[in-house]
Parts: structure tokens; C-alpha cells; sequence
């Protein structure tokens, strides 16, 4: 996505709309966001029971519903630029997760403050000024 024009000028989120291609690459970035979520949903019945378990639940049924929206609607250049500032943070927070699991506690601390850093700055900082 990185070589899409309309990644650094977000004004061509909306040029030409609603006659934008979808192109391969993003076509396959969706179809995989959404499979991730589906199976997150179905797996959460199989996984350790958490005190969140229907908010989580929710949250990823909303998601897919708005993932499906956006393609749709077409609108997957902004949808495109959402989930990739989204996604940013996933891998930190997954790191972390394991790092408490396996008694890492240096490494999980590590990683939740990464994890802090990056959510302001994409959901606080780029999201709402770009």
C-alpha cells in the first residue's frame, strides 16, 4: 500500500469516487482481514473463556460488518488506510500477551509500553489529523 498515491495524500481517498479499481492487493488485504475476524469469532468458542468474551464478540462482528461495508461502498482506500493504522499496534499487543503467558514480565512491560506509544500516535495522532 505503500507505493498507493492516495497513501500519502489522503484527499485522493475521495478523487474520482465512486469509480474507484479495486486492485489485487487490496482485494486480498480484505479478504484476509475479514477471514482473520471470521475465525477469531468461531474461535473465541473454543478458546479460554475471558471476562470480555461478549464485548469481544461484538467487536469483532462489528468489525467484519464494517470491513464488508467499506467494500461495498467502495470505499476501500480509506478502508485500506483504517485497518493499516489499526493493525500496528496488533503485533505488540500479541507479543505482550505471550510474554505475560510464558512469566516474561520485563518483555511484556516492554512490549505494553510500545504497545502505548504506538496506539496514541496512530489512533490519536495520524487517524483524526489525516
Amino acid at each position: 500500500m505503500f507505493k498507493k498515491s492516495w497513501m500519502w495524500d489522503t484527499k485522493e481517498f475521495w478523487s474520482g469516487y465512486p469509480h474507484h479499481m479495486v486492485t489485487d492487493d487490496i482485494f486480498w488485504y480484505y479478504t484476509i482481514k475479514i477471514g482473520f475476524y471470521y475465525t477469531v469469532i468461531v474461535s473465541q468458542f473454543f478458546d479460554v473463556k475471558c471476562d470480555d468474551f461478549w464485548i469481544m464478540f461484538t467487536h469483532h462482528i462489528v468489525t467484519v460488518l464494517l470491513l464488508a461495508f467499506s467494500y461495498v461502498c467502495n470505499f476501500t482506500r480509506v478502508g485500506s488506510y483504517i485497518i493499516l493504522l489499526h493493525d500496528c499496534v496488533d503485533a505488540w499487543v500479541e507479543f505482550g500477551k505471550l510474554a505475560t503467558y510464558l512469566d516474561f514480565q520485563m518483555a511484556a512491560n516492554i512490549s505494553l509500553t510500545i504497545f502505548s506509544f504506538v496506539w496514541f500516535f496512530t489512533r490519536l495522532m495520524i487517524f483524526p489529523y489525516k
